[in-house]
């Protein structure tokens, strides 16, 4: 597996060439941005003068490396990624993540090359079996000036924002309020770096740089549907407590039960019940004792990552998340600036999900399609094809998921990863058995706590003589999402 590493090695570099890629990095707006900006940050109390200095030197050393790698590609044919990174003594990740955001920045171009039968193992039915993606340095002229990230209101404002809150959280002005209703920028704040908008999971995608780094990984299968991954379970929990009022199986809960238990996290990040029971709140939690209110599902979407901010105590976090929140947390951390609160993640636990529901619209749709009192209703569970709620008298109500379309948030539309693909461990109820959790371990720490809670007997896995039913149901769904998933198009509005 390719081990994350931010920094660069120079030295085996020309100083005239390091001296030229330094000069044109020290004309980055972010760079400059946030370098004119230091003293209103550090008044900002957001982050400390070492933090705010890590920060901007990180974002330099590697522009500078985009500059050198953009300098060398000049007068090349277009190339494939693995040519591409024989030709840099860099880090593999920070070359595939450097083209990747040189291409945003407006100065590589992507093309993609059809090829007949096509030999390169880049996973069974995938789009890449069809053809390569190749790179090569666009034609500029001399009036060309890279990129500017906008603020991002610009996602906002096309309606594809899905609220998941990091924006708030690493603003570096404390200039952007978001809740799970509206999203607000104080213009008299923003010094227009670009952060906000380099992390948005809906701003420009990461599938194609995440394809090609955990393509490396020869430990992790892979299926459309699934993305990549290591293994699939389903399982449950042998903690009664849990079972009782955990969703599924109540794997989830178990695993952060094991985090916190066995002092592998401080604390996790995860959604707890409130006063309105169905209109739950983003908290974080350093006791096993509260993890009981975490337990269950609510379907309403909740922007999660607005508390990130308020991590700063503790040193190692968990978060349980959907997958445009897990998409937002990855694309965080394979941005080159050593933000504080992503060297603080050390574990992400990604939920299936099809679509979520604004509180509001919940309300309408269990009023005008069920006819229920929400104070009434004990659970809520999406189920082959369904959206059903269980009363506090037992009774059981179900909807087809088709005739909930006009209840559920826009964003959803914009989304289609619904196992979570690029969390540690993903978890969901399609393709086990009623009480079971489906599971799927994505990375080697994923494998280690879902291994470790089952060693300690927190956890049962059910045994499956083939498991390909349980993969083909959760598949059949994932692929779904993908095929019904509308392109994003921002524009000025």
């Amino acid at each position: 597996m390719i081990e994350k590493d931010i920094n660069y090695n120079f030295n085996m570099i020309s100083p005239k060439k390091v001296m030229y890629a330094t000069y044109k990095a020290s004309n980055n707006f972010q760079y400059r941005s946030l370098f004119k900006a230091k003293s209103d940050i550090l008044k900002s109390g957001k982050y400390d003068e070492k933090e705010l200095n890590d920060i901007i030197a990180s974002i330099f050393d590697a522009e500078t490396a985009r500059k050198y790698i953009f300098e060398e590609l000049k007068g090349k044919k277009p190339l494939m990624l693995e040519e591409i990174i024989k030709l840099f003594d860099f880090p593999t990740e920070n070359i595939i993540r450097d083209i990747f955001y040189l291409k945003e920045q407006g100065y590589i171009e992507e093309i993609f090359e059809e090829v007949q039968n096509n030999k390169l193992n880049y996973g069974e039915s995938s789009e890449f079996e069809k053809g390569v993606y190749k790179y090569r340095v666009k034609e500029h002229t001399e009036n060309f000036r890279e990129n500017c990230f906008e603020p991002v209101s610009i996602v906002y404002n096309n309606s594809v924002c899905c609220h998941c809150g990091l924006c708030s959280s690493i603003c570096p002005m404390n200039g952007i309020e978001l809740t799970r209703d509206y999203l607000y920028i104080d213009e008299g704040k923003c010094i227009n770096c670009g952060l906000c908008y380099s992390v948005c999971p809906q701003s420009f995608s990461i599938e194609n740089l995440s394809h090609f780094i955990k393509k490396s990984d020869p430990s992790l299968k892979y299926s459309v549907g699934l993305g990549y991954y290591k293994n699939l379970y389903s399982a449950r929990t042998m903690k009664y407590a849990i079972r009782k009022v955990g969703q599924d199986g109540g794997i989830g809960t178990s695993l952060l039960y094991y985090l916190l238990n066995k002092k592998l996290v401080d604390a996790v990040v995860t959604i707890k019940h409130s006063k309105d029971y169905w209109k739950p709140k983003a908290k974080v939690i350093d006791k096993v004792e509260d993890l009981y209110r975490t337990a269950g599902t609510t379907y309403v979407h909740t922007p999660i990552l607005s508390v990130l901010d308020k991590t700063e105590r503790y040193n190692k976090i968990a978060i349980v998340a959907l997958p445009c929140k897990i998409k937002a947390l990855s694309k965080g951390e394979l941005f080159p600036v050593k933000l504080p609160l992503f060297n603080k993640i050390k574990y992400k636990i990604g939920l299936f999900c099809m679509e979520s529901f604004p509180y509001e619209k919940l309300l309408k749709l269990i009023s005008n399609k069920f006819s229920a009192d929400p104070d009434e209703i004990i659970k809520m569970d999406i189920n082959r094809g369904k959206f059903v709620i269980t009363l506090a008298s037992m009774e059981i109500f179900s909807l087809p998921l088709k005739e909930c379309n006009l209840f559920t948030s826009d964003f959803c539309n914009y989304c289609n990863d619904y196992t979570a693909e690029i969390a540690d461990i993903s978890l969901g109820s399609i393709g086990s058995e009623s009480g079971w959790t489906s599971v799927i371990t994505r990375t080697k720490k994923g494998e280690e706590i879902f291994n470790g809670a089952n060693k300690d007997g927190l956890i049962e896995i059910k045994s499956y003589p083939d498991k390909k039913p349980l993969q083909s149901k959760i598949e059949k769904v994932a692929e779904l999402k993908k095929v019904s998933c509308k392109p994003i198009d921002l524009h000025v509005i």
